[in-house]
C-alpha cells in the first residue's frame, strides 16, 4: 500500500466519521423534542458541532471532504466570498447555542 492510498482512506474515513457523529446528535435532538426538559442539550451540541466544522475547515481544508465542502460554501455561495466567513458561521453557531441555553421560560 502506498502513501496516496493511505491518505485517501483516511480522507474519506474522517469525513464519514464526522457525518455519523453529526447524524447521531441530530437524531438525539429530534428524539429529545418529546421530553419535558426546556433546554435541548443535543440540539445545542449539534449546532455547535456544525459551527466547529466551519471553524476547522478554515485551518484544515484538505483534511477531508466535509471540510472542503464547508470551505466551498464560504468561498463560493456566501454573499461575502471569503475564507473568513468560516469564523462568522462559527460565531453564528455559538450565538444560537447560547440562545438555546438562555431560552428558559
Amino acid at each position: 500500500m502506498n502513501n496516496t492510498e493511505v491518505k485517501n482512506k483516511s480522507y474519506y474515513r474522517n469525513g464519514y466519521l464526522i457525518i455519523v457523529i453529526i447524524s447521531i446528535f441530530l437524531f438525539l435532538a429530534f428524539y429529545h423534542l418529546k421530553s419535558e426538559l426546556k433546554v435541548n442539550v443535543f440540539l445545542a451540541i449539534y449546532i455547535q458541532l456544525c459551527g466547529l466544522i466551519f471553524l476547522l475547515s478554515y485551518y484544515f481544508e484538505n483534511n477531508n471532504f466535509i471540510f472542503k465542502f464547508a470551505m466551498k460554501i464560504c468561498e463560493k455561495y456566501s454573499t461575502i466570498k471569503s475564507r473568513k466567513n468560516a469564523f462568522f458561521y462559527f460565531g453564528l453557531a455559538t450565538f444560537l447555542t447560547i440562545l438555546n441555553f438562555t431560552s428558559l421560560n
